[in-house]
């Protein structure tokens, strides 16, 4: 054998090792850290959208544009509908769907699950943050977060928000307003 074939071996057996030696060394990201800074509040009113997928049509009120819809995991959430949505008429209760939800959300630094308010002055208030930061890509635009229950879900947030404030551990308050569109499942 040459050296260069022996070279070769060599490359082909140490590749494998040491790429299982890199790979130990990765640990995913903890939502419950507490980040450094001073608590408060990061950015407020950052606006998304939000796909429901698999909801079912509790109530509907055609008069105020108004629904209400029950996820798998049995929760019950109220909602404006846009004039954007035209079938509104259409559903019924029991309908299963996929809706389009716009929300806000707002980004705070807490500590020990509280914030004070914009003054250093104002008593600390208990926050009801029901996500946290998983994780923050400011090259791709992109906050992931996890819900109280669990799950995870990564957002494309615009260019005004402040993404290299955000770590990961920051609460996160989500209010729903309103239902941008609707797509009927047929059974």
């Amino acid at each position: 054998m040459n050296k260069k074939s022996n070279k070769y071996v060599g490359w082909v057996v140490l590749f494998p090792v040491v790429m299982l030696t890199l790979t130990g060394c990765w640990t995913p990201p903890n939502p419950n850290v507490q980040p450094a800074g001073q608590p408060g509040l990061i950015q407020g009113g950052i606006p998304v959208e939000i796909l429901q997928d698999k909801v079912a049509v509790e109530s509907v009120d055609l008069a105020r544009r108004g629904i209400v819809l029950k996820h798998a995991d049995g929760t019950i959430k109220s909602f404006n509908v846009t004039p954007a949505v035209q079938n509104l008429d259409q559903l019924k209760v029991g309908d299963v769907l996929t809706a389009t939800v716009k929300a806000e959300l707002s980004v705070y630094r807490l500590e020990n699950e509280r914030r004070s308010d914009s003054t250093d002055r104002s008593p600390i208030q208990n926050v009801p943050c029901n996500a946290r930061v998983l994780k923050v890509d400011s090259s791709y635009r992109l906050l992931t977060l996890q819900f109280t229950n669990g799950q995870d879900l990564t957002l494309k947030v615009g260019r005004g928000i402040r993404l290299e404030k955000m770590a990961t551990g920051d609460g996160v308050v989500m209010q729903s307003h309103e239902v941008s569109k609707i797509t009927l499942r047929k059974p």
